[in-house]
C-alpha cells in the first residue's frame, strides 16, 4: 500500500542531511527552510508503480528581495543535492505562511521520480 507520508519523509531526510530544515506541513515552516509538497502521482503499469511529480518550496525570512536572493541560492543548491534527483526547474515564488504577515521570498523547485511499492 502506498504511504505518501513515508515517501515524503524519505525525501525530506535527504534534504535534512544537507543541513537544511525540511517540513511537510505549512504550520511547521520557519524560514529558512524547505516545505515539501505531496507529489502528484501517475500510475504506471498497474498497481504499485507511480511516476511522482514533486514540488519543494525553498524559503527564507523576509529581509527584502535583494538580501533573500543570496540566501536562496545557497539553500537551492543544498536542497538539490539532498533531493538526489535532477531538479528540472526552479521558479521564484512568494509564500504566505500561517501566522506571518507578509509573504516570504522563495523558489519553487520541481523534479520527477519513480515510486515502486
Amino acid at each position: 500500500m502506498l504511504n505518501i507520508r513515508d515517501v515524503m519523509e524519505s525525501v525530506a531526510e535527504g534534504i535534512r542531511a544537507q543541513g537544511v530544515p525540511c517540513v511537510l506541513d505549512e504550520v511547521d515552516a520557519n524560514p529558512p527552510c524547505v516545505l515539501l509538497r505531496p507529489p502528484a502521482l501517475t500510475w504506471r503499469f498497474g498497481q504499485g508503480r507511480y511516476d511522482a511529480a514533486w514540488v519543494a518550496l525553498v524559503m527564507v525570512e523576509n529581509t527584502g528581495k535583494t538580501a533573500a536572493l543570496a540566501k536562496l541560492g545557497e539553500l537551492i543548491e543544498l536542497t538539490a543535492a539532498g533531493i538526489g534527483m535532477a531538479v528540472l526547474g526552479a521558479a521564484p515564488a512568494d509564500v504566505q505562511l500561517p501566522d506571518q504577515g507578509a509573504p516570504v521570498p522563495a523558489y519553487s523547485l520541481n523534479w520527477n521520480s519513480k515510486i515502486v511499492m
